[in-house]
C-alpha cells in the first residue's frame, strides 16, 4: 500500500502503519501482546524506536511507554523528545497514528481531558486497536470517570468479544460501576480463554474485595499466582498487593506483610507503581492498628525525588504521607510548596483536581501521619464527595475514605464516624477491619 510517496505495511488488525517493513510490522504485533499481556519484553519497544526513526508508530508505542512512568523528569527526559521526533513525520503518517500523537502529546502535557477525547476518537474508528485502549485505560486511571470508562469499552466491545486482553479491560471498567455480575462473568470468560491474563486476574480480585468475598479471592488468587511469573514486576507485584488485601481485610497482618516483604518490597525502588503498593499496604497495616515504623524508614531514601513531582495528587498524598510517618517533614514541606504552587497556576480540570481536591487532600494526609486526627477531618470532610477525581481505581483511592473514618475515630468523633462505617457496609458484614473500627465507634 502507499500512502503519499511513503509504503505502508498493515498490522495484526489490518490497520496501516507507516512503514514499508515487514520486521518492524512483526516487531510492532509483538509490542501489541507483550504490552497487552503487561510482559517486560515490551520494553524492547525503545530500541525499535531507536533502530527505525522514520516509523511514527514506533516513536509514538516507545512515548507512551514512558508516560506510563508517571514522571515528570523521565516524561521531558524521554517521552517529549519521542513525540517530537513522531511530530515530525506526520506527512507520512496514517490518520490513527497521527491522532495516536495528539493524544500522548495531550497526556505528556497533563492534559488529560484531551488525551481521553482523542482517544474516544481513535476507537470510535479503529476499534480493534487495544494497544490505544489499554492507554485509554490508563488515562481513566489517572483521571477517573468511572461511567464514561465503561461507556468507552462498551463501545468497543462487540470488535473484541473473544479477546482475552479486552475482556479484562471491560471487566474492570464493569466492576469500577458495579456492575458486578457482568464484571465477573466477563473476568471469567477471559480467564477461560486464556487462564495467563493478568489483568483479569486484578479485575476479579478488585470485585471479590469490594464483595467482602474474602475466602474466595484468597483460593482464586492463590491457584493463579504460578502464571504471574513471566509478567512484569510492577503487575506481579499489584496482584500480590491485592492478595494482601484480601489478608488485610481480615486482620491477618502478618500474612499480608510476609507477601510485602516476600513479593512486593524491593523489586525495583524506583519505580512508582511499586512505591504506591508498598506505602498503601503499610499505610493500611497502620490503620489497622499495626505501626510500621522500620517500613517508612526503608522505603523513604527511594521516595523523595518522585514527591517533589506533580503528576496526579493520588501519587503526592502517598508520598506526603510515607515520609511523614518516616520523619522526613522537610521533604513533605518542601512538596507541599511545590504543589501548593502548581496548583494556584492550574485551570479548568486541573483546578479542580489539583487545587480543589487534590492540595487539600495532600494536606490532609500528611497531617493524620503527623498524629492530627482533628485536623485531618476538617481538610477531607469537604472532598469525601469527590475524592475519586485524584487518580487511582475504587480500590486504591479507598484508602483516603478509610483514612477520614480512622482520623474521625482518633479526633473523638464517634457518632461521625459510626454514621459512616454504617453507610459504607450498606447493610453488609464487616471485615475484622472494620469490626475494629465499629468496635470503638
Amino acid at each position: 500500500m502507499i500512502h503519499g510517496e511513503f509504503a505502508m505495511k498493515n498490522d495484526r488488525n489490518g490497520y496501516a502503519v507507516s512503514t514499508g517493513s515487514d520486521a518492524v510490522i512483526a516487531a510492532l504485533d509483538r509490542f501489541a501482546t507483550d504490552f497487552l499481556g503487561a510482559r517486560p519484553e515490551a520494553t524492547a519497544l525503545g530500541r525499535l524506536a531507536d533502530e527505525h526513526p522514520d516509523c511514527a508508530l514506533a516513536q509514538a508505542y516507545a512515548a507512551a511507554t514512558s508516560l506510563y512512568s508517571q514522571s515528570r523528569a523521565e516524561i521531558e527526559r524521554t517521552a517529549v523528545p519521542l513525540l517530537e521526533r513522531a511530530s515530525t513525520l506526520r506527512a507520512g503518517a496514517t490518520a490513527r497514528e497521527s491522532l495516536l500523537i495528539d493524544a500522548l502529546l495531550a497526556w505528556s502535557r497533563n492534559d488529560l481531558p484531551t488525551a481521553i477525547a482523542l482517544h474516544e476518537r481513535l476507537a470510535a474508528d479503529w476499534p480493534h486497536d487495544l494497544v490505544a485502549a489499554k492507554i485509554a485505560e490508563f488515562l481513566f486511571y489517572q483521571a477517573p470517570d468511572y461511567r464514561r470508562h465503561l461507556r468507552f469499552m462498551d463501545r468497543i466491545a462487540e470488535a473484541n468479544d473473544h479477546e482475552p486482553a479486552f475482556l479484562a479491560m471491560h471487566a474492570f471498567a464493569l466492576g469500577l460501576c458495579r456492575h458486578d455480575e457482568r464484571a465477573e462473568a466477563t473476568a471469567r470468560r477471559a480467564i477461560e480463554i486464556d487462564r495467563d491474563t493478568p489483568w483479569a486476574h486484578h479485575a476479579l480480585a478488585h470485585l471479590l474485595l469490594n464483595q467482602r468475598r474474602i475466602d474466595e479471592g484468597l483460593s482464586l488468587l492463590g491457584g493463579l499466582v504460578p502464571t504471574w511469573a513471566a509478567h512484569t514486576p510492577a503487575l506481579r507485584g499489584h496482584n500480590w498487593w491485592h492478595l494482601a488485601l484480601l489478608h488485610l481485610a481480615r486482620e491477618d497482618v502478618d500474612a499480608a506483610l510476609g507477601l510485602y516483604r516476600a513479593s512486593i518490597a524491593g523489586n525495583d525502588p524506583t519505580d512508582v507503581f511499586q512505591h504506591v503498593d508498598e506505602i498503601s499496604l503499610l499505610w493500611r497495616a497502620e490503620l489497622a492498628g499495626h505501626r510500621q515504623d522500620d517500613g517508612w524508614r526503608a522505603l523513604a531514601p527511594h521516595l523523595v525525588e518522585r514527591a517533589l513531582e506533580q503528576c496526579f495528587p493520588f501519587l503526592n498524598a502517598h508520598y506526603a504521607y510515607a515520609l511523614t510517618r518516616a520523619g522526613r517533614h522537610d521533604v513533605v514541606h518542601e512538596s507541599l510548596a511545590r504543589l501548593r504552587d502548581y496548583s494556584f497556576r492550574q485551570s479548568g480540570f486541573s483546578a479542580r483536581v489539583f487545587r480543589d481536591v487534590g492540595l487539600p487532600l495532600v494536606t490532609g494526609c500528611a497531617a493524620f501521619a503527623a498524629g492530627e486526627a482533628a485536623r485531618c477531618t476538617v481538610l477531607l470532610e469537604p472532598i469525601m464527595p469527590e475524592i475519586a477525581c485524584v487518580g487511582g481505581s475504587d480500590a486504591q483511592n479507598d484508602l483516603f475514605r478509610q483514612t477520614y473514618v480512622v482520623a474521625l475515630l482518633d479526633a473523638g468523633r464517634q457518632a461521625e464516624a459510626r454514621k459512616r462505617l454504617n453507610a459504607r457496609l450498606a447493610g453488609g458484614a464487616p471485615t475484622a477491619v472494620e469490626q475494629g473500627w465499629l468496635a470503638r465507634a
